[in-house]
């Protein structure tokens, strides 16, 4: 199961998808992994992998990119601003702040 940061989520149909640390099965530590529709699939390995929780939500909600992110009953799925159900966004405060944001958001 992936490792849940609830600093930044994605609300879908009410429900907040949180942005998740996977580990790769070949050992490498856990990162959040950024893809962007059409071009890279984490599935194919081609995500970009990150560890800061700010780069994660810069890339999400300021570049359009999409997270890896799991609900705390469902596993984890590829989800951007525009997916279907994707009603807006959570932010912790400061990582707003830093990133010149609202905490919650479309």
């Amino acid at each position: 199961m992936a490792d849940l940061d609830k600093r930044f989520a994605l609300v879908r149909d009410g429900v907040h998808w949180y942005a998740a640390m996977i580990s790769d099965r070949g050992g490498s530590g856990p990162s959040f992994r950024i893809s962007q529709k059409g071009v890279s699939r984490d599935a194919r390995g081609e995500a970009e992998r990150i560890t800061d929780i700010q780069t994660v939500a810069r890339r999400v909600i300021l570049e359009g990119k999409r997270m890896r992110c799991a609900s705390e009953r469902e596993p984890a799925s590829s989800l951007d601003l525009k997916s279907k159900g994707v009603t807006g966004y959570i932010l912790d405060a400061d990582i707003a702040r830093a990133l010149g944001v609202p905490t919650t958001g479309r």
